[in-house]
């Protein structure tokens, strides 16, 4: 199962893969969250920074909401932090065996499909800071298996993309 956050949507549709999930806080690419409403599973994350983008949600065919707190109602909390490492909370939490992580970096760069402005840099690294420090703690507690093609991290195995195929089977 391909589970993708939003920042990484525009890219993957561009070379056909469409995510059967995806973990959202709705700053992605809006047209590639609209081209795939129907399609997809939409995992969303309301805050006070994205009220204004709250009407997409109603485009969406399927849609879980969560929260960063206690779970209320349908409102769901799996964990995580980011979009990135809440899509890596998701997985542990239904119990995937492989979990395997593409292009998300969470060192001193920022990707070039992320929205993040120059003067809201700093706080951009500061979460992606707190994403790896919470990937770094699931790693010691969820069942599934843990690979990154990006940077090293703690309880991650780093592999080269060539080795997928040995993995994913």
């Amino acid at each position: 199962m391909k589970i993708a956050a939003d920042s990484s949507l525009k890219p993957l549709l561009e070379n056909g893969i469409v995510p059967e999930i995806v973990v959202t806080d709705l700053d992605g690419d809006e047209e590639s969250l609209k081209k795939i409403a129907k399609k997809s599973i939409f995992v969303v994350h309301a805050h006070g920074d994205n009220i204004e983008k709250l009407e997409l949600v109603e485009k969406f065919k399927n849609c879980i909401g969560t929260t960063q707190t206690k779970p209320f109602n349908k409102i769901e909390n799996f964990g995580g932090f980011t979009d990135g490492d809440r899509g890596v909370f998701l997985a542990s939490h239904f119990e995937a065996k492989k979990i395997i992580l593409f292009g998300m970096d969470f060192g001193n760069r920022i990707g070039k499909f992320s929205n993040t402005k120059k003067s809201e840099r700093k706080t951009k690294l500061m979460k992606l800071k707190k994403g790896r420090s919470l990937l770094e703690w699931l790693a010691t507690k969820t069942k599934s298996e843990l690979f990154t093609t990006s940077s090293r991290m703690k309880g991650f195995e780093k592999i080269p993309y060539k080795s997928l195929d040995i993995i994913i089977t």
